[in-house]
């Protein structure tokens, strides 16, 4: 199973910070960047995710 990082650029700041490090499927990471822009109070001007090198058995 791959590892994505799911990552967030904060709404006053140009740099993207970490969320999220998760064992997860694309779907799951894709739904979760979906639900957090849904946010009401979502600090995050935008959140994305990035599959790392890494891989778990």
């Amino acid at each position: 199973m791959a590892i994505y990082v799911i990552l967030g650029r904060l709404k006053y700041g140009p740099k993207f910070t970490e969320v999220l490090v998760a064992k997860t499927f694309l779907s799951d990471a894709e739904e979760f960047c979906k639900k957090q822009i849904e946010k009401i109070d979502n600090p995050y001007l935008e959140v994305s995710w990035q599959k790392t090198e890494l891989e778990t058995k």
